[in-house]
């Protein structure tokens, strides 16, 4: 997503703990560009961003993997039911004549 910008607000809004696990990001606006990463693209203007070059196809592929996939650390079944949704709103608004 590469038109998708941060800005810096300079207030705070909020604590940032940050705790001692080397993993973490050690910053706010690190913290911050990692939830972009992780989230955004799962709400309904990320799938809009995301799809407006793609046909309807490839929505209900996407679609139908958010219902049953499996992570690779995981024995069981994940879904991803919110993302799921979104796509649905999305693939409802494409082709307002397809049965969903």
């Amino acid at each position: 997503m590469p038109f998708i910008k941060s800005k810096v607000v300079d207030k705070m809004l909020g604590l940032f703990w940050n705790y001692p696990d080397e993993r973490t990001t050690q910053s706010p606006a690190t913290e911050i560009e990692d939830m972009r990463a992780w989230y955004l693209h799962r709400t309904l203007a990320g799938v809009k961003y995301a799809f407006q070059r793609r046909s309807p196809e490839e929505v209900e592929n996407l679609l139908y993997h958010c219902l049953g996939y499996r992570k690779s650390y995981c024995k069981h079944t994940s879904t991803d039911f919110d993302h799921a949704h979104n796509l649905v709103t999305y693939l409802k608004k494409l082709t307002p004549m397809l049965k969903l």
